[in-house]
């Protein structure tokens, strides 16, 4: 299984990444695939960790995926710990360079300075995100658990799941933030290729 290494902040090194890859059947299906071919990522943000997926979608499969979780410092400052963010999240997108991009919407909190530091380190995420011109998807944790599971209040056991059925995960080990990018991942592609076939003319 090949690994990526990105330059990304000292902190955040090693990161927790794995590289799966889904390679054609045959060469008969080669060009099919270079022209349908995207790239998504999926983002669950966050100050202390983000995870993060991205996967190429041939159109009808997953060619290769990688994911992982970006921690920051949390002996820095705030404001230190989001420039790491965005400075890993660019190492990220230059590597993969995905077309377009789902985050998950901003949970409610008990703590309002927890809930106060994700929206801040959230918008960035956004910001960094529009600065590359990716097209950026939205989705509340009820819509990801009903594009993944059919069930939208499904628990995270049910999530996580689906998510290992449908990538071909396996029982490998996978942190919590890594899985809810992955799931985000899903309901990006999922999402994407409803709306593409819905503004797809009707041939005459």
């Amino acid at each position: 299984m090949k690994m990526h290494h990105l330059a990304l902040s000292a902190a955040l090194q090693p990161r927790v990444s794995t590289l799966k890859k889904f390679p054609p059947k045959n060469s008969s299906h080669r060009v099919h695939f270079e022209l349908t071919m995207l790239t998504f990522l999926g983002i669950d943000p966050g100050f202390d960790r983000m995870g993060w997926a991205i996967g190429k979608w041939t159109g009808k499969t997953w060619q290769s995926l990688d994911f992982g979780c970006l921690k920051t410092n949390s002996e820095q400052s705030i404001f230190d710990r989001y420039q790491q963010i965005l400075a890993d999240l660019e190492a990220l997108i230059v590597e993969f360079q995905p077309e377009v991009a789902g985050i998950e919407s901003v949970f409610f909190s008990k703590n309002q300075k927890t809930a106060l530091r994700v929206s801040e380190a959230r918008g960035l995420i956004i910001a960094k995100l529009l600065q590359h011109d990716l097209e950026l998807r939205e989705f509340t944790p009820n819509q990801i658990k009903q594009a993944v599971t059919g069930n939208g209040h499904a628990d995270k056991t049910a999530v996580a799941k689906m998510v290992r059925l449908g990538l071909q995960l396996g029982d490998q080990p996978i942190i919590d933030d890594a899985m809810d990018a992955l799931a985000t991942l899903l309901t990006c592609q999922t999402t994407h290729a409803f709306l593409s076939h819905r503004s797809t003319p009707t041939p005459a």
